[in-house]
């Protein structure tokens, strides 16, 4: 138990520092994360503890929900990992997947299951890419039905929602339904079945890749604050961090940016200090492409009248936002191309499975 509560320690001081760093973060999560401030399933300050505890001795921020899932419902406390962090866990120790598949459970589906009838429940399925070749060879070779050939690699999980948790204030993010959540639960038990979990050691690979080992508990406040999306949320976070570690600007490194946007005779003038007022209001970045009106109508009515959905376009660019996406128009056009194209062959693909 010594080593237990040693190794504990050191993870939680490899993240937030000193424990009075541990106990700071704690007052945060009472103040900020949602999932602390259900008002249908508040947590005491002693869960709170409990699930700080747990996800620090993890590699886990619990202040991160692209790491960690946690809610409380009437059963009690749930500690799940994100579907972020298993997707790119997958993705980068076991390789790529098919897109999930989601299915919501009814009647007697739900029954099997051990589920109430007023439960949310979506099972998510899908294939590994490398297995799809042999899938398809033993379809063709009659090695069984295509049935079983499509049990024998299909990847499946189901995610779980009681009624009272699913109508909760904050089950669901903003600008997202209340079933995605569900299915990102089905998405996570469908791998966790498949792979099982991350080590600490691969979760401190995917912290530092993607550059959430350098957020501290004052970015997470800051970040909360503005009320955005999960996404949004650990976006701000990372800027913060980034901020917060650069050393200030010095007056050459000001001059060089100068000289790289507006050439060498832009340098000669006299810096102001930053308490002064500026003389003109600073030069602004264009506008993402998506942010004008007749451009942001024409791009979705065209991919409408494809039978493409909002998801289906966020999906293919790999976005939450079209705004956040860094290609212009042609290219986010290309993109999108190119996973219908995949879609489409995955599906003929998933036809000849199915086929007698």
């Amino acid at each position: 138990m010594a080593e237990l509560a040693n190794v504990e320690h050191q993870t939680a001081t490899s993240l937030y520092g000193s424990m009075d760093a541990l106990s700071e973060l704690s007052n945060a999560i009472k103040k900020v994360a949602p999932w602390a401030n259900d008002k249908d399933y508040p947590m005491t300050d002693y869960e709170i503890g409990l699930v700080t505890r747990r996800a620090v001795g993890m590699a886990l921020d619990p202040l991160n929900p692209n790491e960690i899932q946690i809610w409380k419902d009437k059963h009690g406390i749930h500690f799940q990992l994100a579907k972020s962090l298993i997707t790119e866990w997958v993705r980068k120790f076991k390789g790529d997947h098919t897109e999930p598949r989601y299915t919501r459970l009814a009647g007697e589906q739900l029954t099997a299951e051990g589920l109430p009838a007023t439960a949310i429940a979506y099972r998510c399925t899908f294939f590994m890419r490398e297995d799809l070749d042999t899938m398809t060879t033993l379809i063709k070779e009659k090695f069984d039905t295509p049935a079983y050939i499509r049990s024998m690699f299909e990847v499946s999980g189901i995610g779980v929602a009681q009624r009272q948790e699913y109508d909760g204030q904050y089950f669901a993010p903003a600008g997202r339904s209340k079933s995605w959540r569900v299915q990102k639960r089905a998405l996570t038990d469908a791998v966790t079945k498949k792979f099982g979990t991350p080590t600490k050691a691969e979760i401190e690979i995917l912290r530092r890749e993607s550059g959430a080992d350098k957020i501290r508990t004052a970015d997470w406040v800051q970040a909360y604050e503005v009320g955005a999306d999960d996404g949004g949320t650990v976006a701000l976070a990372k800027d913060a961090a980034i901020r917060r570690d650069l050393p200030p600007m010095s007056d050459e490194e000001k001059r060089d940016g100068i000289a790289a946007l507006y050439g060498d005779d832009a340098v000669d003038g006299v810096f102001q200090d930053e308490s002064e007022e500026p003389e003109t209001a600073p030069t602004q970045a264009d506008p993402h492409w998506i942010e004008d009106d007749t451009t942001r109508k024409k791009f979705w009515a065209h991919w409408t009248a494809q039978g493409l959905s909002n998801d289906d376009v966020h999906k293919a660019l790999a976005v939450e936002h079209i705004n956040t996406f860094d290609g212009d128009k042609k290219a986010a056009v290309d993109k999108i191309n190119h996973w219908v194209e995949n879609k489409m062959l995955l599906e003929e693909v998933s036809e000849v499975m199915d086929a007698d």
